[in-house]
């Protein structure tokens, strides 16, 4: 499939409020471990270390590192990454993007919603 032809199949999916909702869920998460693994990559290289010398810090083959860290890994382990943050001197922090109470009743709604639609 040519990438005009998966733009014009993705767009005709996304077009279904059940799929964009999904589709945009993901794609924050994706999103979120390509910035994770960038930093981490940055770092490597701050440090004056080569892809090998990361794998072997942290007990991996060279070849997982080099792809996981040039984007050929689309969903990399948690694991993993959290291992390259933590012998690159580096911590992985998870913070809120918006407070208790606007998020609070959305996703309660959301949850309640997706309750009564799996009964």
């Amino acid at each position: 499939m040519t990438s005009e032809g998966y733009e014009q199949y993705r767009n005709q999916r996304l077009a279904d409020p059940d799929f964009r909702s999904h589709y945009e869920l993901h794609r924050v998460g994706i999103d979120a471990a390509d910035r994770i693994v960038a930093d981490v990559e940055a770092r490597r290289a701050e440090l004056g270390l080569t892809k090998a010398d990361l794998a072997r810090l942290v007990g991996r083959r060279p070849e997982s590192i080099r792809r996981l860290v040039s984007g050929g890994i689309v969903n990399p382990r948690l694991m993993t990454v959290s291992e390259m943050a933590t012998v690159l001197g580096m911590e992985i922090i998870v913070q809120p993007t918006a407070s208790a109470e606007t998020f609070g009743p959305k996703i309660k709604e959301k949850a309640r919603l997706l309750t009564a639609a799996s009964r």
